[in-house]
C-alpha cells in the first residue's frame, strides 16, 4: 500500500467533514455564514392568530383623594367628616369626647375646618397631634 501524505489525509479529512455539513459549493468550499438572529416579537405579534388583542394600557385613573362633595355629605352627628389642611378627618366617634363641647366639632360636620380648628389648636399641639388617628385621606384637588 503506497504510503500517504499527511497533508493529504488532512485535507481528505476536512472535505468529508464540509461535505456532511453540507458545507460544500459548485466553486469550492466556503464557511458558512454566521447566522443572523431574528429581531424578537413585539406583544402584538407573539399572541397566536385568532387569540383576542392584548390589553392597552389603561387610561389615568382620576386623583386620589377625597372630594369635598363627599365630604359635605358627612354633615351630621352620625357621620361627622371634615377637612383641616387638606387632609380629611372621621370626626363621628370623637365629637362626643371632644373636652370643650361636641357641639364645637359638630359645628364643622362637611366643612372646610381649617381655620377654625387652628384658631383654637395651634400647629404641633396635642389636639393637631391626636386628630391624626381620625385622618380618612386627602382632599381631592
Amino acid at each position: 500500500m503506497p504510503q500517504t501524505q499527511p497533508a493529504a489525509i488532512a485535507l481528505l479529512l476536512f472535505l468529508a467533514c464540509a461535505l456532511l455539513a453540507g458545507q460544500a459549493h459548485a466553486e469550492g468550499l466556503a464557511p458558512a455564514p454566521t447566522p443572523t438572529p431574528a429581531p424578537a416579537p413585539s406583544p402584538a405579534d407573539a399572541a397566536p392568530p385568532g387569540s383576542p388583542a392584548p390589553l392597552q394600557p389603561a387610561s389615568p385613573s382620576p386623583p386620589a383623594g377625597i372630594t369635598a362633595a363627599e365630604v359635605a355629605l358627612h354633615s351630621s352627628a352620625s357621620s361627622c367628616w371634615y377637612i383641616v389642611d387638606s387632609k380629611v378627618f372621621d370626626m363621628t366617634t370623637y365629637a362626643p369626647m371632644h373636652p370643650a363641647a361636641s357641639e364645637l366639632v359638630y359645628a364643622w360636620c362637611g366643612q372646610d375646618a381649617t381655620q377654625a380648628f387652628h384658631d383654637a389648636h395651634p400647629v404641633g399641639s396635642r389636639e393637631d397631634a391626636e386628630q391624626s388617628q381620625y385622618y380618612i385621606g386627602e382632599l381631592a384637588a
